[in-house]
């Protein structure tokens, strides 16, 4: 069977440490299916759904506490952002709703105290394109498949499989990087695991629609519900030591994808096994000790291989 992963990231934030205090700027994106990705010092690239909505949220935090403001330059006139001020921290949203055919920009975002300290981060807004053929999995209880998710075009070719679940594993965070008494740690401050069936990319052949395909199907999906959740549970409580806060804020990244490629292998694994141990569902028998032992590792994660 065919599993197709996404690994996705969110906008982290940057402390600066400077002469008797501490100024961090954070910004945390929400959209339909806004990502945005670290690709150089301050500097994140960010995909937007054209004529969808994604919305900007800037905060910050200076110690010990005094006057802070953020603002934007080279905002575009689709943004609608308003500058923010208060004392010892301070919180802005930017709306964003980017029109079809949108060119690439970029966006900065600034934060300074009356001391001095100062801040900054730079957006590389990018369009990017709306997925209707998926369908997202609920982040609590389990999804049912049925042949309504099954919209793609069948290979001309039959092979082993008479059907296929495709689906998208990924997972996307906030962090912070604060300052410590040898360099700074960088932590999650925020993650989600998002499981997502692609109906566009699934398909079956129509004379096996049966209900012990579906099954078997079925039992591909709760593989990934399985490792969904042990991905959550892994990547919570993560933190990660650094030099300065770029540092930290990378390695805490490094961390999160090597944790997210060794739970992508096991579940690899598992159904690797799980079609090879029931003849991709065609040895009832051992596809119902199969359903038994994932809806075991439903309830406990930690049990899967």
């Amino acid at each position: 069977m065919k599993k197709t992963f996404t690994l996705l990231a969110l906008v982290v934030s940057l402390a600066v440490l400077g002469h008797g205090g501490t100024l961090e700027l954070a910004v945390r994106a929400q959209g339909p299916q806004g990502v945005c990705n670290q690709v150089g010092p301050g500097l994140y690239r960010c995909s937007l759904v054209p004529e969808a909505e994604t919305v900007l949220y800037l905060s910050t935090r200076v110690d010990p506490k005094e006057g802070v403001s953020i603002w934007a330059e080279g905002l575009p006139p689709w943004a609608r952002f308003k500058t923010a001020r208060g004392y010892g921290g301070a919180r802005a949203r930017c709306d964003l709703f980017p029109p079809a055919g949108v060119p690439p920009i970029k966006v900065t975002f600034r934060a300074a105290t009356a001391s001095g300290l100062s801040a900054s981060l730079v957006l590389q807004l990018v369009p990017a394109f709306a997925d209707p053929g998926a369908s997202v999995v609920p982040p609590t209880g389990r999804y049912q498949l049925d042949w309504d998710d099954f919209r793609g075009a069948p290979p001309k070719a039959p092979g082993d499989a008479v059907a296929q679940i495709v689906y998208e594993l990924g997972f996307r965070y906030a962090c912070e990087a604060l300052p410590t008494a040898g360099g700074f740690v960088a932590s999650l401050t925020g993650v989600e695991v998002r499981l997502r069936v692609r109906r566009d990319l699934s398909w079956v052949y129509p004379w096996a629609r049966t209900p012990e395909v579906l099954r078997h199907e079925q039992g591909h999906l709760d593989i990934a519900e399985v490792y969904r959740r042990l991905l959550l549970e892994t990547l919570r409580g993560l933190r990660v030591e650094g030099r300065t806060p770029g540092e930290a804020i990378s390695l805490l990244g490094e961390r999160a994808r090597e944790i997210f490629r060794v739970v992508k292998e096991r579940m690899d694994r598992a159904q690797s096994l799980y079609d090879s141990a029931t003849a991709h569902g065609k040895d009832l028998s051992a596809q119902h000790e199969w359903e038994r032992k994932i809806a075991l590792w439903l309830r406990d994660p930690a049990l899967a291989p």
